[in-house]
């Protein structure tokens, strides 16, 4: 599966912000809507869509892995 340089973008900060991201900040990155229609319903369906947020699928994360993408940590308040 070859998955564009946009899609593993978006991914990998996904991933990095907890496994969801905004719409808007996708396309304030210069996204397409047609290419996150791509990452939602096309062949690598690598987010689900929850209103205005995108979720990680499953593959996403594998993708996010392999590509470097290191998950964001909570930070412990004290």
């Amino acid at each position: 599966m070859d998955i564009p340089d946009w899609a593993k973008g978006a991914v990998s900060q996904a991933y990095a912000s907890g496994g969801m991201v905004l719409i808007k900040s996708l396309i304030d990155q210069g996204l397409s809507n047609r290419e996150i229609k791509q990452m939602i319903h096309g062949p690598y369906s690598v987010f689900s869509a929850y209103g205005t947020t995108l979720k990680l699928t499953e593959l996403g994360r594998k993708i996010a892995v392999i590509h470097g993408g290191k998950p964001k940590t909570p930070q412990i308040q004290k």
